[in-house]
C-alpha cells in the first residue's frame, strides 16, 4: 500500500476504499438509487469534546 500514496497522502482514501471495498460497493449501489442530488450532513465534536464526555 505504501507504494500508492504520494508526498502529502492525498490520494490515501484510496487505501481506504480498498480496504473497505464491501462498504464502497453498498454506498455506491445506495447513491444510484437516489435522486442526482444528496447531501448527508454530520457535525463531529471539536477535539476537547470526548475528553470531557468520557469524564
Amino acid at each position: 500500500m505504501e507504494s500508492l500514496v504520494a508526498e502529502g497522502s492525498a490520494n490515501l482514501m484510496i487505501g481506504h476504499i480498498l480496504l473497505f471495498n464491501s462498504e464502497f460497493r453498498q454506498i455506491r449501489s445506495e447513491a444510484s438509487a437516489r435522486v442526482p442530488f444528496h447531501i448527508d450532513c454530520v457535525r463531529h465534536p471539536g477535539p476537547g469534546s470526548m475528553s470531557r464526555i468520557l469524564r
